[in-house]
C-alpha cells in the first residue's frame, strides 16, 4: 500500500509523467533503496487493476506507466 499511494502522491504533483518500473523505483519514490523492481511492479499492477494507471508498451518492448487520465477526468 505504501508504494501505490508513493506513486500516485507523485502523479498527483507531476500528472503527465511516464516512466518505467525501473525508473519508477529509482526516481519516483521517496524511499526507492527500500523497495525492489519486483515489489514496485506487483504495485503497479495493482494500481492498473484498479483502473489509476495505464501501460504503454513500445514496440522495442519497454513498458511505460502513467496516470489513467481519462480516470481522472470521469
Amino acid at each position: 500500500m505504501i508504494i501505490e499511494k508513493e506513486v500516485l502522491a507523485y502523479l498527483a504533483q507531476n500528472p503527465n509523467a511516464e516512466d518505467s518500473v525501473e525508473g519508477i523505483t529509482r526516481w519516483w519514490l521517496s524511499s526507492s533503496d527500500q523497495y525492489t523492481v519486483a515489489e514496485v511492479q506487483a504495485a503497479l499492477d495493482e494500481l492498473i487493476s484498479r483502473k489509476l494507471l495505464v501501460a504503454r508498451r513500445c514496440p522495442e518492448g519497454h513498458v511505460y506507466f502513467r496516470a489513467n487520465l481519462d480516470r481522472r477526468n470521469s
